[in-house]
């Protein structure tokens, strides 16, 4: 048996709470096991920021986002289950099954967050239990990307509906040493409309120099380690206390979050999310609504 660890499928209802949960990113893929894990949360990430983007071009934010999927018509996990065998059996196979969903009424945002998602995590399930290949994985995920962007074509990147936009810097937690998953949430949330910080900060210092001189709204970190969690507390504290925005809000996810939530609160951040997608959702409402 190898080693996953698959996600659950997230119901509407459930989806506001979710949206707090830790937030796991990429650590740098070393066996077979975890280039299909960043395979996975590569495409599960990029749900989201796509669908924020798509509201955005409505002139919406990322609450109703959240509203869409509350009132969106229920998907089973038949539905899932049926999707995730025909991005094994073809593209077609895929896009028929994507298009018979689709004429039931069910709208991009629903489709995204009840039934894509969770047919990427299915498609690690089986692998897990041998139901599939690495390989077979990696080509139904492919798939599964093809599908995302056919619903939503066309999106443009757009300002938030704030009077100014947000920012945010990201930086690993001391001591970390890998730092793949905070460049794909850099990316994702420059997709989202965030200013981020573009060049990489790995010493503490470096990342307080900055916050004494630069505006920012949020501050993310990454944890792997347990090893490292009294460090990164020491730095959450004196980031807030360098940081010129005496309302700065600090995130933290990594894969230590996952088996460890309460770590949270330990830490002396706001929030967590479970992948880079909710993370812009909950780094949102904690500064726009709670700043």
């Amino acid at each position: 048996m190898r080693a996953w660890t698959p996600g659950r499928r997230a119901t509407a209802d459930q989806w506001r709470s979710r949206a707090e949960e830790p937030c796991q990113p990429f650590a740098a893929p070393t066996s077979e096991a975890a280039r299909a894990q960043a395979l996975l949360r590569t495409v599960e990430a990029e749900i989201i920021p796509r669908l924020m983007l798509l509201h955005r071009g409505q002139r919406q934010d990322a609450e109703h986002a959240l509203q869409a999927a509350a009132s969106a018509a229920p998907l089973d996990d038949a539905d899932v289950e049926r999707l995730a065998a025909a991005l094994l059996a073809g593209s077609e196979q895929a896009w028929s099954c994507l298009q018979a969903v689709q004429q039931r009424g069910v709208t991009p945002v629903p489709l995204c967050l009840d039934l894509l998602s969770p047919a990427a995590r299915r498609l690690g399930e089986w692998w897990s239990d041998d139901r599939c290949d690495f390989t077979q994985v990696t080509i139904g995920l492919g798939r599964l990307q093809a599908l995302l962007h056919r619903i939503t074509a066309g999106l443009q990147t757009v300002p938030a509906s704030v009077a100014r936009p947000l920012s945010a810097v990201f930086a690993p937690a001391p001591g970390e040493q890998h730092t793949l998953g905070l460049s794909m949430v850099r990316d994702f949330f420059r997709a989202a409309g965030w200013q981020v910080h573009g060049e990489p900060i790995d010493q503490p210092h470096a990342l307080l120099t900055l916050l004494r001189r630069t505006r920012f709204d949020l501050v993310g970190f990454t944890l792997g380690a347990e090893r490292h969690v009294d460090a990164l507390a020491t730095l959450i504290g004196d980031a807030r206390s360098a940081s010129i925005n005496r309302d700065l809000r600090v995130m933290v996810g990594g894969p230590l979050l996952l088996a460890q939530p309460d770590l949270c609160e330990r830490l002396g951040a706001d929030a967590t999310a479970t992948d880079a997608s909710r993370a812009i959702l909950a780094a949102h409402d904690l500064v726009v609504k709670q700043g």
